[in-house]
């Protein structure tokens, strides 16, 4: 009885290293042949991605987010909210160490 699970655990592990085996050949030729397409055709210009929606924009653009009004909103929220952060952990970050050496230092005195 013993025998049969470890011939059946046996299969499964088997089994799964030779999926995991193709998928990682079909990755390698996807890759490699996105690879030899990209040379073929003369490269990708370079391009950057809006954040918020993903399309490609100019590489010389100076915000990272495209012209849509949507997208420049949502980056201009999601900077306002990484700015209270910021102040956030500041002011934790200060009321942290000020815990830590404050009674060290007005214990000193």
């Amino acid at each position: 009885m013993a025998q049969s699970k470890q011939n059946r655990l046996r299969k499964a592990i088997e089994d799964t290293a030779e999926k995991l085996e193709n998928s990682a050949k079909d990755a390698v030729e996807k890759v490699s042949n996105k690879v030899r397409n990209r040379t073929r055709s003369g490269g990708i210009k370079p391009h950057k991605h809006c954040r918020m929606c993903g399309i490609t924009i100019p590489a010389n653009s100076e915000k990272r987010v495209c012209k849509e009004d949507e997208c420049v909103a949502n980056h201009e929220k999601e900077e306002k909210t990484r700015s209270r952060l910021r102040l956030w952990l500041l002011f934790f970050g200060a009321f942290f160490i000020f815990g830590l050496i404050g009674p060290i230092i007005m214990g000193g005195l």
